[in-house]
């Protein structure tokens, strides 16, 4: 009787990853947390422009430097 106890204590200690994200401490995931907040202020269109215009920028550099 006392092992069936224990596997339904085990079965209700199971939580939904969403509650086990929310209880994570938000300093784990600083770069996550920055995307988010860049994405919700940002449109798709303006990162997608902004990338474009860095890799852009990048290509120049290293051409100048061949």
């Amino acid at each position: 009787m006392g092992s069936k106890g224990c596997r339904k204590e085990k079965k209700r200690v199971q939580v939904p990853l969403e509650r086990v994200r929310d209880t994570t401490p938000k300093q784990d995931t600083p770069s996550h947390r920055v995307l988010e907040v860049l994405t919700s202020h940002l449109s798709y269109k303006n990162v997608t422009q902004t990338v474009s215009d860095g890799a852009a920028a990048v290509e120049k550099h290293q051409q100048q430097h061949d």
